[in-house]
């Protein structure tokens, strides 16, 4: 059944261009490659957090429920786009571990997400807030893991 709500999701998407209002506060445009949070963002890999309140953070959650099915699809289509897992302090780039070092590679790294001062994400370097949003979710530079 998660596969199929992923795939019917998916073909939603397929027309390459989705204009999605969060809850009315934050417009956010995915258009294939051209991935961005607006022009603030461009040109930063964009790390999501649990309690996202993102089209890309829900398809990377739902891609979990389909054991990974999606996983190639996703990655092609929003290469900048990578997940953190609080609570196995693991990245992610649509069910692909990667490293802090390889989302830092080729360009800054920005984290999105609500529990990331409070002892989930400890383990992050965080720089400079960048911006807050009503439903709570944060963003901040992310310069770094601890040792």
């Amino acid at each position: 059944m998660a596969s199929c709500v992923v795939y019917l999701f998916l073909l939603f998407l397929s027309g390459n261009k989705l204009y999605s209002n969060t809850a009315g506060m934050n417009k956010e445009i995915f258009s294939g490659e051209n991935f961005h949070y607006g022009e603030q963002f461009r040109g930063n890999n964009i790390v999501e957090s649990y309690n996202t309140f993102t089209t890309t953070y829900a398809l990377s959650f739902g891609n979990d429920f389909a054991k990974w099915r999606y996983g190639g699809l996703l990655r092609s289509m929003y290469p900048h786009f990578f997940s953190y897992d609080i609570w196995g302090k693991q990245f992610y780039h649509f069910g692909r571990r990667v490293s802090f070092e390889e989302i830092a590679s080729d360009r800054p790294v920005m984290i999105r997400g609500t529990n990331l001062t409070g002892g989930y994400a400890d383990d992050l370097v965080l720089g400079e807030k960048i911006a807050s949003f009503p439903e709570g979710d944060r963003i901040y530079e992310l310069l770094g893991v601890k040792p």
